[in-house]
């Protein structure tokens, strides 16, 4: 989700579906909030408002090598918006498909035992 008021967010999707939050530390790019359903988490948010963009909902799909992933589907006529960087979660990129529809990509990072 990207959103400027996180604290509004997270009050409405508490009240609405009983989400907690939870904050991991994004160094360099500040805070990013989890939300979660009971131990799991299910989406988030960096609340970095973008100028201009509503508060909106960003579809991410998990894949096992994003690398790959982006060089398929390039291959097959999407569009790469940010290519593959690191974050203490995991790789992303952000993508478009033929048509503009946008989402991102993610293979996340192990976490050690």
């Amino acid at each position: 989700m990207v959103t400027a008021d996180v604290p509004a967010a997270s009050a409405f999707y508490r009240e609405l579906f009983g989400w907690g939050t939870q904050s991991m530390d994004m160094a360099p790019m500040g805070t990013f909030t989890v939300f979660t359903l009971g131990e799991d988490g299910i989406g988030g948010t960096p609340g970095m408002p973008v100028e201009g963009v509503p508060a909106h909902w960003s579809t991410v799909f998990a894949v096992d090598d994003c690398d790959a992933a982006v060089a398929t589907a390039t291959e097959s006529g999407g569009t790469a918006i940010m290519e593959p960087f690191d974050t203490p979660i995991g790789r992303m990129a952000i993508l478009s498909d033929p048509t503009g529809a946008m989402f991102q990509l993610i293979a996340i990072a192990q976490q050690p035992e």
